[in-house]
């Protein structure tokens, strides 16, 4: 038996990893109507499940902030007495 090689995935993978995004996305939505209706709130956050694969692009992470404010840029290089 031999494989062959791919850069992509097949069909049967595509539609597995949509699976796979759509149910983790629907149990994050009935866990929140659940925990509503009792009144309570989720706490913290979590990234809903995305699964990365060839031929699906990426989305850029975002760029950290910056500040341009002379005075906070000397306030954070200004050195500290221990």
């Amino acid at each position: 038996m031999w494989r062959e090689e791919r850069s992509s995935w097949t069909q049967q993978d595509e539609l597995l990893a949509i699976c796979i995004e759509v149910v983790d996305s629907w149990g994050r939505q009935l866990l929140s109507a659940l925990v509503a209706v009792h009144g309570g709130k989720l706490q913290g956050s979590s990234e809903p499940l995305r699964i990365r694969h060839p031929g699906r692009p990426e989305p850029e992470p975002p760029a950290p902030e910056s500040t341009t404010d002379p005075a906070q840029i000397a306030a954070f290089l200004r050195p500290t007495k221990s």
